[in-house]
Order: structure tokens, then sequence, then C-alpha cells
């Protein structure tokens, strides 16, 4: 439908809308054309944002390869770094259990997720053994880690010297 056509009143009331949207193009393009150096710089200008755009989506790009690759360093270092059956169980169970050396009957449970360190005392003697949960220890990493750096962070810290991870833990119920 021309906007001729539509002046004389016999058009849809859609019609209307796309006579002003040709109309208004029209304008911006002349005053585009009667300015050069508004056309240069709307041109450098949207250069520019593609440019930026480009760039965002490369780093972002090149950020989640390295989180993936530094994921699988991590598993492979915990895969070498426990026995096959404390993989299993980390596996199967989505928790590590390391035994106290000080406190005989107690047990760490070190989750597969970022979550909090769990103690259990136990008693294998009577005739029904059980687990109880004594209290969850809390301790975050300064910078983002893998999953598998803080399970073996955190099984290391207790084998190495327990009194001391549990005077850095905040300790919660």
């Amino acid at each position: 439908m021309d906007c001729l056509q539509l002046a004389s009143g016999n058009s849809a009331p859609g019609d209307r809308l796309v006579c002003q949207g040709q109309a208004l193009l029209r304008n911006w393009t002349a005053g585009v054309m009667a300015s050069p150096l508004l056309a240069v710089g709307v041109l450098l200008g949207t250069l520019i944002a593609l440019l930026i755009l480009w760039r965002l989506g490369r780093s972002i790009i090149t950020r989640q390869r390295e989180q993936y690759a530094a994921k699988k360093r991590a598993e492979a270092l915990l895969r070498a770094s426990i026995s096959t059956e404390q993989y299993q169980q980390l596996l199967s169970r989505g928790y590590l259990e390391i035994p106290s050396r000080l406190y005989p009957g107690y047990l760490y449970r070190i989750p597969r997720g970022q979550q909090r360190v769990q103690i259990y005392e136990t008693n294998q003697t009577v005739t029904i053994p059980y687990a109880r949960k004594l209290a969850e220890l809390c301790i975050v990493p300064c910078d983002p880690v893998p999953d598998a750096d803080m399970v073996l962070a955190h099984k290391l810290m207790i084998e190495a010297d327990e009194q001391t991870y549990l005077s850095i833990a905040n300790r919660i119920g």
C-alpha cells in the first residue's frame, strides 16, 4: 500500500504504522546523507560495538575452556592421589570417609561438591553399628577451585595435621 493511498483514508490501521516507519527511515537516511561525518560516526560506532562483542565472546569461551581443563586436571590428580576403593566410594556415595587419628571412632565425610565436611561418631562394637552426625566443618577457599581439588585438599589437611584443620574450620552444630 502506498502512503499516498493512506492519506485518502482507504487503509487498515497496520498500514499506517508501516507508512510512519518508512517516513522515519527516509528522514533518518536523508539526515545521514546530508552529514557524511555523521554517517562515518554511525559506521565506526557499529564496528566498535561489533569488535567489543567479538572480544567479549572470545574471552568467555577462553575462560570456559580453561575452567574445563582445570576440572580435568583436578580430577586426574584426585584419582592418582587416593586409593581405588576411596575413589569408588566417592563416585557411588558422593563423599569420601577419612577416619580421625586424634579421636578414635570419629570419621570425616568429605563431600564431592563444595559443601561442608561432616564429623560422625561411629561405634562398630555394639550389636547394631551406628553413625551419629556431630557437626559440620566449614572451610572456604579464597579463590574458586574445582570440586576434586577441594576433596583432595580436605583429605590432605585432615591426614597431615588434623588439629590445625579443626582449629581453622568453623564448626557448625
